[in-house]
C-alpha cells in the first residue's frame, strides 16, 4: 500500500503546501466537482502522520476543495514537528 501511495506523481491537495524536503506518499481519488478525496502519510521530523480527507457533494469551487486540503495538511504538520 506504501508503495502505491508513494508513486503518486500529482503534487496538488496534500502535499501542495509541504516543503518538498518533507517526503508525502498519498493517493487522490475523485470525481470533480462533487467529490475531491485524498489519503496519505506525512513523514514528518517526530514520525508520521496518516490523514485521510473525503469530500464529498462539494458545491463549491473544486480548486478551493484541493486548496482547503493542503491547507490542513500543512497545518497538521506544523503542529506536530
Amino acid at each position: 500500500m506504501v508503495s502505491i501511495l508513494s508513486d503518486q506523481w500529482f503534487d496538488t491537495r496534500l502535499p501542495s503546501l509541504i516543503d518538498s524536503d518533507v517526503n508525502v506518499a498519498h493517493k487522490t481519488g475523485d470525481w470533480p466537482p462533487i467529490t475531491g478525496n485524498d489519503v496519505g502519510i506525512i513523514y514528518g521530523d517526530r514520525g508520521p502522520i496518516v490523514i485521510a480527507i473525503y469530500a464529498s457533494q462539494n458545491r463549491g469551487d473544486f480548486n478551493v476543495l484541493e486548496a482547503m486540503q493542503g491547507k490542513i495538511a500543512a497545518y497538521l504538520l506544523s503542529e506536530w514537528q
